[in-house]
């Protein structure tokens, strides 16, 4: 793994440490890369998120977050920008808080949630997402929450015409969404459920050369079940003692 970070500037209280805990006003990087080495390996649930000592951070911020692939030449490839991100952490033994925003190609994304620091890790917050995921798609507005735990993952999420922070969606293109994951991050078969409902889609939105139509969409996805074959009981024998000879 490769990480390389420009611009760096931190500005901290370093008599917090006295207090056990260590307390940032800003950190801030124009741009950081970090190039991974792709595994099939199943992600491993950690043990704990508890953090050696308690950190605050009350801004974050990052022009650029570039993340690739490292080949076996060391080249890297498939990269994935974000940008213009901001965030702030408040970590304590029991739980992390946290609150993100990223803009990216397909959108922008705020994140507002917490996450506990031990086994199940429950999972608790709110995001809002207004952008185009596909240019073959219409841009939408989306509110939704996360629930559960990093175990068994919830999120469900519909689309709206004004967010709760004033948001508006485009007045042109007001298809209902609603949609539903349930996911198993650490297991082999991370996705266990996904469903999507769209209500009065026109298809010109995706096209203008399309047909006028209002549609109504249903996807439901599951993964197949898998099926134990039934344990095949071996027959009892019974075995006797027989006498030979003549009487």
């Amino acid at each position: 793994q490769k990480i390389r970070i420009s611009g760096l500037n931190v500005e901290w209280k370093a008599w917090t440490l006295l207090l056990g805990r260590v307390d940032i006003t800003n950190v801030s990087i124009s741009t950081l890369r970090i190039a991974s080495v792709p595994s099939k390996n199943v992600l491993t649930m950690p043990l704990s998120l508890q953090l050696p000592a308690r950190i605050v951070i009350k801004q974050a911020a990052i022009g650029r977050l570039v993340l690739t692939e490292l080949g076996a030449d060391g080249q890297e490839v498939k990269p994935l920008e974000l940008k213009a991100i901001i965030g702030s952490l408040d970590s304590s033994d029991l739980v992390h808080q946290l609150t993100a925003q990223v803009d990216s190609a397909w959108g922008g994304l705020h994140l507002k949630g917490q996450v506990q620091t031990n086994t199940p890790f429950q999972v608790q917050g709110e995001f809002t997402y207004r952008g185009q995921p596909n240019q073959d798609l219409p841009k939408v507005l989306i509110q939704g929450n996360l629930s559960g735990s990093l175990q068994d993952l919830r999120i469900q999420a519909q689309s709206v015409a004004k967010t709760n922070d004033g948001l508006t969606a485009n007045p042109e293109q007001q298809a209902s969404a609603d949609m539903q994951l349930h996911l198993a991050p650490f297991s082999g078969t991370p996705l266990r459920l996904a469903r999507l409902k769209i209500i009065d889609l026109n298809p010109q939105w995706i096209n203008q050369h399309a047909p006028s139509a209002m549609l109504d969409i249903d996807f439901d996805l599951q993964p197949p079940k898998v099926q134990v074959p039934a344990k095949i009981m071996p027959t009892p024998v019974v075995q006797t003692t027989a006498l030979n000879g003549e009487i």
